[in-house]
């Protein structure tokens, strides 16, 4: 019986020693654990940060892309405006040069034409198409049979 109560006895030694390993070794286990989870835990939080950050940042760039978009429209609506005055303008100055470019190329028909038909003979000329022609727009000269002009 002493032999069972030793052996009792070593097998309660052994399996104490064995459970004071395996305890100690769970506790390194649950320590490396407790560091590691620390370790994610401070990712966690630092991933939080940035996230909130460019949340922020993205609203800021968002509220300036709006800003620009605003001050590019008025900018855009002024220059459509200017454009659209300019080109008025134009229209209006080319229209005014035709008018009075077709007005000195009839007169100048008219007079070409009845100096090419025949000597100018003024009864024949029609001066109602004369009126608006300002003499400065006839470009020839006048002679007369007794003076040198």
């Amino acid at each position: 019986m002493v032999q069972v109560s030793k052996i009792t006895s070593l097998e309660h030694d052994l399996w104490s020693r064995a459970l004071s390993e395996a305890s100690r070794c769970y506790n390194r286990k649950i320590t490396t654990l407790k560091r590691k989870h620390g370790y994610v835990q401070t990712k966690n939080n630092q991933l939080k940060e940035e996230i909130n950050h460019l949340k922020d940042d993205k609203s800021i760039l968002e509220e300036l892309l709006k800003t620009q978009e605003e001050s590019h429209k008025a900018e855009f609506e002024r220059l459509r405006q200017s454009y659209d005055e300019t080109f008025r303008k134009y229209q209006e100055d080319t229209q005014k040069n035709l008018i009075k470019m077709l007005l000195e190329w009839r007169s100048n028909m008219i007079i070409h034409a009845q100096v090419a038909s025949d000597p100018l003979d003024l009864s024949k000329v029609y001066f109602d198409y004369l009126k608006d022609i300002s003499m400065e727009l006839l470009n020839f000269d006048i002679c007369h049979p007794e003076d040198d002009e």
